[in-house]
């Protein structure tokens, strides 16, 4: 069994899905036939949408869940979470856009690598904003083995990292600090979120996260055509960084907070 449900389609990617598709309702399309055929249609689904089209794939597969889910345009993520697969929910562009966040965390890490399934947190990053301003960072290292290509990345070395502490220590007082306000993160959806997840679910804990606010995809809907969106070549554009600082959590923290006040208009140079 594969549905489809897609919203803005164009006229001539609706005439395309008839050939295939059963549809029930408008814009739900239901089918059955073999994963080459169904790669092929979501490729031309692709390849015909245009930028208001928004869809969405279910079909069933031998795994865990029992089927999997693709998306086009959708402002809700799918995460890959240990094998499973989770639809992230973002907090809404435009209502971030035109209200005042009082009181937030903007939280940023650096890993030992770029799979939450197989590498680790090396470092959290966590700022307490209210009002705009910045009223208390903290900062976690990690007890963890640390690649070299890592370390030249951040200049965090294996003498620093074998004197940070436990994952779990730090997750408990990450969990403490956040207290249940709304997260601020650049590509947190992607990237930060699903190790925060994973090691969450290692050590046992309560994630902690209530609401994310993704600052990325504000970034693109407010700056087009920006040959890179990576959060230093932004906050270069931007004239926020000259870029000579390592990657570390609590500088690309304040990065994250610099850049998502730009998008809502407050900030100042």
């Amino acid at each position: 069994m594969i549905v489809l449900s897609i919203q803005n389609a164009p006229p001539k990617l609706r005439g395309y899905l008839t050939r295939y598709f059963w549809q029930i309702s408008g814009g739900i399309y239901v089918g059955n036939f073999n994963s080459k055929i169904r790669e092929n249609i979501w490729k031309r689904v692709s390849d015909l949408a245009q930028n208001e089209t928004k869809a969405v794939l279910v079909y069933s597969t031998n795994n865990e869940q029992g089927f999997r889910v693709d998306t086009l345009h959708n402002s809700w993520q799918v995460i890959d979470f240990d094998g499973l697969q989770l639809m992230l929910k973002p907090f809404e562009t435009e209502v971030q856009m035109h209200s005042v966040t009082e009181e937030y965390i903007v939280l940023d890490i650096e890993t030992t690598g770029l799979n939450p399934k197989m590498d680790k947190i090396l470092e959290i990053g966590a700022l307490l904003v209210r009002d705009g301003v910045i009223l208390q960072e903290k900062d976690w290292i990690i007890n963890e083995t640390v690649p070299k290509n890592i370390e030249e990345l951040t200049g965090i070395t294996q003498l620093i990292a074998d004197k940070g502490i436990a994952i779990e220590d730090a997750l408990v007082e990450m969990t403490d600090f956040i207290k249940g306000r709304d997260i601020v993160g650049y590509n947190i959806q992607q990237f930060d979120f699903p190790f925060i997840l994973k090691a969450c679910k290692d050590c046992d804990i309560n994630v902690p996260i209530r609401k994310v606010i993704d600052v990325l995809p504000i970034v693109r809907k407010k700056i087009i055509g920006a040959t890179s969106y990576k959060l230093n070549d932004i906050a270069i554009r931007l004239h926020i960084t000259d870029n000579s600082a390592k990657h570390r959590a609590i500088p690309d923290a304040i990065l994250c907070k610099q850049i998502y006040d730009y998008c809502k208009g407050s900030y100042l140079h």
